[in-house]
């Protein structure tokens, strides 16, 4: 199933109806769901993109970082924040361990290990237009040190 790629208005407005103030803390993601069969099909891929298999390895989220929680929403073909708010997974900073954030070729993944298992996410490095408030979070997340998950760092 695809997704529409929900620009900053929606992300704020999805971010507030979870309950948290939109402050340079959410991005949108591809959670990759099975890793091992993610890379395979990364390859398959890559030589017959009419397959579409790594989009039954990932799906895109919005991933919402606060002082005490990671809230990961699952963004469905069709944006609606109520909804896409009702199913949104939260995660407590104490919950959290690993926090790995590192770069390979122009994307951006970021890892953690949490009690519901490992969180394993990729996003391209650098966003423009309408795509610039992940750059943006992305920037003020690392220079935050996720909210005390890591030493705060850059790109």
């Amino acid at each position: 199933m695809g997704f529409l790629i929900p620009d900053q208005e929606q992300m704020a407005t999805l971010t507030g109806r979870i309950g948290v103030t939109p402050d340079n803390n959410f991005m949108l993601v591809q959670r990759i769901t099975h890793p091992k069969a993610s890379k395979v099909a990364a390859v398959i891929d890559t030589f017959d993109a009419t397959n579409g298999l790594t989009g039954m390895t990932e799906k895109a989220c919005a991933l919402i970082v606060t002082q005490s929680a990671i809230y990961c929403a699952r963004l469905p073909w069709t944006f609606n924040a109520d909804r896409i708010a009702a199913k949104t997974e939260r995660i407590d900073h104490d919950d959290v361990s690993n926090l790995n954030v590192y770069q390979k070729g122009d994307q951006v993944h970021i890892e953690f290990d949490y009690s519901g298992g490992h969180f394993h996410s990729h996003q391209m490095r650098k966003y423009w237009a309408r795509g610039q408030y992940n750059t943006d979070s992305l920037k003020h997340l690392l220079a935050e040190g996720f909210y005390g998950l890591m030493a705060p760092s850059a790109l």
